[in-house]
């Protein structure tokens, strides 16, 4: 999940998301540009509604992405999944730049991270059947 954080939010208001993030099950990686915070929440939890972590100061937008990933879960998969994240990682992370610097907003990298998403998981088919 992603949460970007208004421009103007302070530390204290990015801590507290942070800090709530974790006490719902979340590992929290927190990226700060030269006009916004950007947290990734990563965790296997899916019950709950963004809508609650809206409402928290300093929150400017919440972005579920989640269900892409559900083939290659351990719930869908119990043996396990292999699989080649440096291809999503490198566009994950030019996105987060994009919306720190100001060029777009998250939702623009949602669609765009479900995009890219389908085009990993149909790789992944091709090269194992």
């Amino acid at each position: 999940m992603i949460v970007a954080m208004q421009e103007a939010a302070t530390d204290e208001q990015i801590q507290q998301v942070v800090e709530h993030l974790i006490r719902m099950g979340f590992s929290v990686h927190r990226t700060t540009g030269a006009r916004q915070t950007v947290l990734a929440a990563v965790g296997a939890r899916v019950d709950f509604d963004t809508r609650n972590l809206e409402v928290l100061a300093g929150v400017q937008e919440v972005h579920r992405i989640s269900a892409p990933y559900k083939l290659a879960g351990r719930s869908f998969r119990p043996q396990g999944t292999v699989t080649s994240n440096h291809h999503a990682m490198q566009f994950l992370t030019k996105a987060l730049y994009m919306i720190l610097d100001g060029n777009t907003d998250a939702s623009h990298v949602t669609a765009a991270l479900e995009d890219e998403i389908k085009v990993i998981e149909r790789e992944h088919h091709a090269a194992v059947g």
